[in-house]
């Protein structure tokens, strides 16, 4: 394929996966609805069972029990059954199990489409070039397809150029990044709302070269992706985070965010060193707690923002690879309990 073959069959799949995610939340949604309308928590207690907030384990326990107590199992789906909004919810449930699957082989299948046309598109020269940027704080992994100017362009130009793309006509790249952001209307909670609105002040004060102010900002925008992209583990220590984080990318087994995550990693705990060590460089507890030994310019915002960028793109392949082990593990403990009782 060439280029422009390569953009047009990204897109389609990019939308394709866009599309399944939002049916599954869809599906996911008028499940809830339908089971707020069962006293389900009344009922299993009444049996001696208590509801989980997760949909699947609630699933895979009457199905538990309906290999353990078929009598109990009876009882509890008569009362179920009272309400027509059971069998409706039961359809549903069954769809969006179905819908799961779907979108977790399209994710894969996208994520490997993005890491092959990398491989084809992204030449030896691009490849050095783009990790000397890293080297110096300045993250563009997200890319899709090469930037050609940065192969022409000599080693100590780099930075500038760089500078200079996302700084022109008041950050319009920049802005353009986040517009599907910033374009929201609707927002599944009033944190998500306030992280947005963070973000939109953080580019303003970078537009408005108010450094310390994006940087500080940015900090805590970055802070809470890290955490995240590591929620599954219940780990507060950031240390510790990476380390996880670290870990888990291992797992996924592709070179190309294996080398992405090490590059951030490292600016990123390089910026909360203590001050004792860095008093030249952009330090996140010497910011935060107004000791002001370094500030910020307009360059380590840049770093912060395209690091941002960056981040995210970590935390969304590691929650929904994450989802996706749990949701297979649930199916097979399920499947592993189903064949030994029917054995």
């Amino acid at each position: 394929m060439d280029c422009n073959e390569i953009i047009i069959n990204q897109i389609n799949e990019e939308r394709r996966l866009a599309e399944l995610d939002n049916q599954l939340s869809d599906l996911t949604e008028k499940y809830k609805n339908l089971i707020k309308k069962i006293p389900y928590t009344d009922i299993l207690k009444k049996y001696g069972e208590n509801i989980s907030d997760n949909l699947d384990d609630n699933f895979s326990r009457i199905c538990e029990i309906y290999f353990t107590d078929r009598n109990k199992f009876n009882s509890i789906i008569s009362e179920f059954n009272k309400y027509p909004e059971y069998k409706e919810s039961e359809r549903i449930l069954n769809l969006r199990n179905d819908m799961k699957y779907k979108y977790f082989q399209q994710l894969i299948k996208y994520i490997e489409i993005i890491n092959n046309d990398r491989k084809s598109l992204f030449s030896n020269e691009y490849n050095k070039r783009m990790n000397l940027l890293a080297d110096k704080g300045y993250f563009i992994f997200h890319y899709q397809f090469p930037d050609e100017h940065i192969t022409k362009i000599e080693d100590n130009k780099l930075e500038d150029y760089l500078i200079e793309l996302y700084t022109q006509d008041n950050c319009h790249l920049i802005r353009y990044v986040f517009s599907e952001i910033f374009e929201l209307k609707t927002f599944d909670t009033k944190l998500q709302s306030d992280k947005i609105n963070d973000l939109k002040e953080a580019v303003n004060c970078f537009i408005n070269k108010s450094y310390n102010s994006c940087a500080r900002t940015m900090f805590a925008l970055l802070e809470n992706e890290h955490y995240k992209a590591s929620e599954f583990t219940g780990i507060v220590s950031g240390k510790e985070r990476s380390n996880k984080i670290t870990d888990f990318i291992k797992r996924l087994n592709i070179e190309y965010y294996e080398n992405m995550w090490d590059k951030m990693n490292k600016y990123y705990k390089q910026c909360n060193f203590s001050t004792k060590n860095q008093n030249n460089n952009l330090n996140r507890n010497d910011l935060m707690h107004g000791g002001y030994v370094y500030n910020a310019i307009n360059k380590d915002c840049l770093k912060l923002i395209l690091l941002y960028i960056n981040m995210k793109i970590i935390r969304y392949i590691l929650n929904n690879f994450n989802l996706f082990l749990e949701e297979i593990t649930q199916d097979a403990k399920l499947y592993k309990f189903i064949v030994t009782k029917e054995n």
